[in-house]
């Protein structure tokens, strides 16, 4: 902030200030009050002279407010990273494509998240961007257990399990072989429970694989 200057008088001039906040100081020679105040907030007047070369003098008052500085907000912590709702164990059918499962997102943390699933049977796959699963599982019939993971911008990290059971396939008892015959020239033929025979190979409907052995 820069004072006045004065006028008439004889020169050279001397300039004062008294008042001051703490923190702030007054250089005369360029009539400049600078620095950072500190203490408390409120108004206080400054008392602003000069004195002139034959001993003349003058001073005037300037009120000053000074206002208490904004604190900066507080960075809250972030809320502990967890998914939405638990994952229920799932039953599916070995050899059949499952319905999609869509696992839950994760609540808190820092984003990005990033999600993971670890232990599924073969064939089934996670796609992470819709959280989904899907798929046709060829493993055996059993049980697995599966984990379902989150890991956040900050390295903040969290799982639940996810318990998977397949079951076998079960055949209509209509549909299945009963005897199976292998003739000559790769000629094979089988009887089905209901009575219906089907051949496969060199036979005459020239079928060279064997008919899905759920279907009649």
């Amino acid at each position: 902030m820069a004072l006045p200057a004065a006028t008439d008088g004889t020169p050279p001039y001397a300039y004062r200030v008294q008042g001051l906040p703490d923190g702030m100081s007054f250089a005369s020679g360029t009539r400049r009050v600078t620095g950072t105040p500190f203490g408390r907030a409120g108004t206080r007047t400054l008392s602003f002279s000069v004195n002139d070369a034959a001993g003349s003098s003058a001073s005037m008052e300037i009120p000053v407010t000074l206002r208490a500085a904004e604190s900066e907000p507080e960075e809250s912590e972030p809320e502990p990273l967890a998914f939405e709702y638990a994952v229920r164990g799932q039953e599916w059918t070995t050899g059949q494509q499952i319905p999609q499962l869509v696992l839950p997102r994760a609540t808190g943390g820092t984003p990005p998240c990033e999600y993971s699933v670890s232990g599924l049977p073969d064939d089934l796959f996670f796609s992470p961007t819709p959280k989904t699963i899907s798929g046709t599982p060829t493993e055996p019939a059993g049980t697995w257990a599966a984990s379902y993971s989150v890991r956040d911008a900050a390295g903040q990290s969290a799982s639940t399990a996810l318990s998977i059971t397949l079951h076998p396939l079960a055949l209509a008892a209509s549909s299945a072989f009963q005897q199976v015959s292998a003739g000559r020239h790769h000629n094979t033929c089988g009887v089905r429970a209901n009575g219906a025979v089907e051949c496969w190979g060199k036979d005459a409907d020239g079928r060279t694989s064997p008919p899905a052995v759920g279907t009649e």
